[in-house]
């Protein structure tokens, strides 16, 4: 039941659960940590979680990391991935993540380097922190690098074209994506009418069946 909660983020019904327990294993608490560094707002619930651990696994470690890191804190959560004794792949996306969102591309970039081991994930948040700040060049190198593409990697491309002002490089990527989402929609859209096209724009708009918040934004904001 708890893990259930868990989940399901409903932080209430789990701590309430969570408090009931006759018994609670090593399980129980990394529930609980993970829950709370997921969520958000419950920095110092995810501390005294895992202050109160009798023991720590590379999954705890990570999660109080996770927490650190979505409360913007990296210099502390820098400081829990040097404490933790193991690694995993999770531990160091988890640690590249906290540098990309908080805009350290340097550190970031260090990080992947350092990585003995990459997955997608790694390539892709590498990818999204160039591309978020329309650094193009590197954002380019990454994805011709990347083994494997998916939307998201695709998505994050178009992305990096668009706020670095290379529309017709969107275009022609936009054009050459084998799938499209309404994520890919939005930022082509955006791309339009950002730099100036607001009948390609418009055009678009028309064309598309999944209009999202996004998409509307993107229009009224042009026009």
């Amino acid at each position: 039941m708890l893990s259930a909660f868990g989940r399901a983020e409903l932080v209430r019904e789990a701590s309430s659960c969570f408090q009931k327990m006759p018994e609670r294993n090593l399980v129980s608490w990394t529930v609980m940590l993970a829950l709370f560094a997921r969520v958000g707002r419950h920095l110092e619930d995810a501390k005294n979680i895992f202050d109160s651990m009798e023991e720590h696994d590379v999954v705890s470690w990570t999660a109080l990391l996770t927490a650190y890191s979505r409360h913007g804190d990296v210099f502390y959560a820098c400081k829990v991935f040097n404490l933790m004794a193991f690694k995993n792949i999770v531990s160091w996306n988890a640690m590249l993540a906290a540098f990309a969102v908080s805009g350290h591309i340097q550190e970031a970039e260090e990080t992947f380097k350092k990585m003995p081991e990459r997955d997608l994930v790694s390539w892709i948040t590498l990818l999204v922190a160039y591309s978020i700040r329309g650094r193009v060049d590197e954002a380019r190198k990454t994805f011709n690098s990347m083994p494997r593409l998916n939307l998201v990697a695709w998505n994050a491309m178009l992305t990096a074209y668009a706020h670095g002002g290379f529309l017709g490089k969107a275009r022609e990527l936009y054009r050459s994506m084998p799938e499209k989402n309404p994520v890919s929609h939005s930022a082509m859209l955006a791309a339009e009418a950002q730099l100036g096209d607001l009948r390609q724009a418009q055009n678009l708009f028309d064309a598309m069946r999944d209009r999202t918040l996004a998409s509307w934004t993107c229009m009224l904001t042009g026009f």
